[in-house]
């Protein structure tokens, strides 16, 4: 099991346990500024959830996203110091 942030621009409807940690503009010059021929342009948020990704000896190979990031990263904690009592 491993854990990882996903940073993630959403488009869609942000989930309440999510924390918004950047933004950037939908349509963007090289330099990371807004693209002025766009008059429509807005701003999309940037988000971090937490990816856990479980692999197996015998092949089971799974990602999963969380829109938890801190809950998500205490679920593995929690899950690798379980393992390690077995």
């Amino acid at each position: 099991m491993k854990f990882s942030q996903q940073r993630f621009m959403e488009q869609e409807k942000i989930p309440s346990a999510t924390k918004i940690i950047d933004k950037t503009w939908a349509k963007i010059n090289n330099n990371g500024s807004p693209d002025k021929r766009f008059v429509g342009n807005y701003l999309i948020p940037i988000v971090s959830y937490g990816k856990i990704d479980i692999k197996s000896k015998s092949g089971l190979t799974e990602a999963y996203a969380f829109s938890n990031y801190k809950k998500s990263k205490e679920f593995v904690n929690v899950f690798v110091e379980f393992r390690k009592t077995l």
